[in-house]
């Protein structure tokens, strides 16, 4: 028998939502019952895209272009090399990040055009469209107070005004596609948010084939 093309579930958020705790969270939950998977992060996940995310987290001097661009890259040899082949075997994905990160920070954050991201963001990916996304949503004074002061990187860093835009961009984002995209309040505690995402996965019967 043929396994049938994979799925994509992919966890967004600003910084300091608790993201990529949760996605690893699911991945356990999921490696608990011997479901096959895979967890993949945005940018990074190859040997090359692990060292542009280093550029991108702590050289000051790139711009929002620069950034996208250097994203783009790293996106594109992660789908090519990883999660292309991997959806073709039928197995689940799920990703820390993906292209809508790119909306959100350089969009909304750096205030690249919309029109430019896309474009460049469709070739970068694929063409591939997430079967899941969910939104960990969480005002930034209270999701960057979870970060040590002493160890921020650019984005981090970034103030007030910047980090709202890229929440506000999130949440336009969610509320154009609710068919996909799940709102869930990061502000609850770490186990009641990890359940309603468990909950929200295991019933939507076409996620786990």
């Amino acid at each position: 028998m043929v396994k049938s093309y994979g799925k994509l579930i992919v966890f967004e958020g600003v910084e300091g939502s608790g993201k990529s705790t949760q996605s690893s969270i699911l991945s356990h939950k999921l490696s608990s019952i011997n479901y096959d998977h895979l967890l993949v992060r945005e940018p990074g996940g190859t040997k090359v895209g692990e060292k542009i995310r280093e550029i991108i987290l702590h050289e000051d001097e790139l711009t929002g272009i620069s950034e996208l661009f250097l994203l783009s890259a790293a996106r594109h040899i992660l789908i090519s090399q990883t999660v292309q082949p991997a959806l073709e075997i039928g197995r689940l994905i799920i990703s820390d990040r993906f292209f809508y990160s790119s909306l959100a920070y350089q969009g909304g954050g750096r205030k690249v055009d919309d029109s430019l991201i896309k474009f460049i963001s469709k070739i970068a990916s694929a063409n591939l469209i997430p079967d899941l996304i969910i939104l960990l949503d969480i005002a930034p004074e209270n999701s960057l107070s979870r970060k040590q002061k002493n160890n921020l990187d650019r984005f981090e860093r970034e103030n007030q005004f910047f980090h709202n835009s890229v929440r506000n961009k999130y949440l336009e984002i969610a509320e154009q596609n609710t068919e996909k995209w799940f709102v869930i309040d990061a502000s609850q505690k770490e186990s009641d948010i990890s359940d309603q995402i468990w909950d929200l996965i295991t019933n939507k019967t076409e996620l786990l084939l």
